[in-house]
């Protein structure tokens, strides 16, 4: 509420104003998980005041060059933005003598991320109330502070560093597949089995062999790249993509090095290049599901041209890979089916986990018959994303990115920034596949005068 107490023209709240404070409240209530673990480095309060006071001079910056504040109207003035910079200051000045100088550090790195993020959306037409800010900026910190939680950790990359050590593997001779049943994780990244089919080996193998500090800013600048192309594609404003680009499972993905950006990319790109969306079954089985969609809509074309371009990757790196591997790809397969029994930490959140197989089956395709039978057009691909999460036997937190285009078709904008504000935790992230699901099936639509809402009124993926 920070926004709110500095300004001297508070007006009495409307519902439009109390939704976003309800919706504050709930994302105030997850800083107890987001500061419980030490990686942080700093308290809640030097983490909750230093970046909301950062957008805050960011947004107002903003607004004071360039002469916009008949447009938009300025909060505070520049009396009190020095009372801003001197209360961060003294913050900062006190957690460095009695706190962690390293989580002073982080807090500074978001604090300047925050005021990007702010001075964005002061240039953009995007009119928001004080508690809308409140909001926003309430759920953009606890972002921040779960995604520095993953940038400081000593393990970076893990997912790629799988995908060029098992190639490597493979190009010396041994099996980038597992050959039996684990009993325990690999002490490293590179010693770990390849999941994807044999056409991606080539790929990888040589990627093994260029030095490794160029790959690893190639990848990274590919996945961050795809995530930011996806939102353009859904319909987001470069303003909401460069809000969005901090979500905790995006940035997780990013951080583990892992492909899921890339699917998404091809998954929202399919609503009109059907030929991704068959593509994507590539890379996992689950990722291909929504392709059914093209068969719902009888995109026949979509269909024979993804099948091609499958079968022309399969025949091409065939003389590379031989059958061999395709035997070994599956046999893997199994063998980790079998691990993830004997090592649990493999199912990560999936909900194969606590339910029986036969019971998991009939979720799954429950899911995605809801998906396919009950909604229509493109809600029904942004349901199929939702399926493939449910669906997935091997699931954390990046897969579910899939989900984002089905909780932006929420009519409410206070709810689909408190269901994006919790989604940084496991059990956040199954609420947006319950309430994603509700709304394709209340078939809503972003109020066109609602600034806190990405779309704002505009075509997203499911109603394009």
């Amino acid at each position: 509420m920070l926004a709110t107490a500095l300004s001297l023209r508070w007006a009495s709240l409307g519902a439009h104003q109390l939704a976003p404070l309800i919706a504050g409240v709930v994302v105030l209530w997850q800083w107890h998980d987001a500061m419980a673990t030490p990686d942080v480095g700093a308290s809640l309060g030097v983490w909750a005041v230093s970046l909301t006071l950062a957008a805050l001079l960011g947004r107002e910056l903003a607004v004071w060059t360039t002469g916009s504040a008949g447009r938009r109207k300025s909060w505070i003035g520049p009396t009190s933005a020095v009372a801003v910079v001197a209360i961060a200051g003294a913050f900062a000045a006190a957690g460095y003598a009695f706190g962690d100088a390293r989580g002073i550090l982080a807090v500074s790195a978001a604090a300047a991320v925050a005021f990007s993020v702010g001075v964005a959306l002061g240039l953009a037409k995007v009119r928001l109330t004080r508690p809308e800010f409140v909001l926003l900026f309430g759920v953009l910190a606890l972002w921040i502070a779960l995604d520095a939680t993953y940038l400081s950790r000593q393990t970076h990359l893990y997912d790629m560093q799988v995908y060029l050590g098992s190639a490597a593997r493979w190009l010396s001779g041994g099996s980038p597949y597992l050959t039996e049943p684990l009993t325990r994780l690999p002490a490293h990244a590179a010693d770990d089995y390849f999941l994807y089919p044999p056409p991606l080996l080539p790929i990888f193998g040589l990627l093994s062999k260029l030095p490794s500090a160029v790959v690893a800013v190639a990848w990274v600048s590919l996945l961050v790249g795809s995530a930011v192309a996806a939102f353009r594609v859904i319909g987001l404003s470069w303003a909401w993509c460069l809000a969005l680009i901090l979500f905790p499972p995006l940035v997780k993905g990013v951080e583990s090095g892992n492909i899921v950006n890339l699917t998404f990319l091809l998954f929202v790109v399919g609503a009109k290049r059907g030929e991704t969306l068959v593509v994507n079954g590539l890379f996992k089985a689950q990722s291909g599901l929504p392709a059914l969609w093209l068969l719902r809509e009888r995109r026949w074309r979509a269909v024979a041209g993804g099948v091609s371009a499958l079968v022309i990757v399969a025949i091409v790196t065939l003389p590379l890979v031989g059958f061999g591997a395709w035997r070994a790809w599956l046999d893997g397969l199994g063998y980790r089916a079998i691990s993830q029994t004997q090592v649990p930490i493999l199912f990560g959140v999936s909900l194969a986990e606590d339910l029986p197989g036969w019971a998991f089956v009939l979720l799954s395709a429950v899911a995605v018959s809801a998906a396919l039978l009950l909604l229509r057009g493109r809600r029904s691909l942004a349901g199929l994303g939702l399926a493939a999460i449910v669906a997935s036997p091997s699931l954390w937190l990046h897969g579910f990115v899939f989900a984002i285009p089905a909780v932006l078709d929420l009519e409410s904008s206070a709810l689909v920034w408190a269901v994006l504000g919790v989604a940084g935790f496991a059990y956040g992230a199954w609420w947006m596949i319950v309430i994603g699901a509700l709304a394709l099936l209340a078939a809503q639509r972003p109020r066109p005068d609602d600034a806190l809402h990405p779309l704002a009124g505009k075509v997203g993926l499911s109603t394009g």
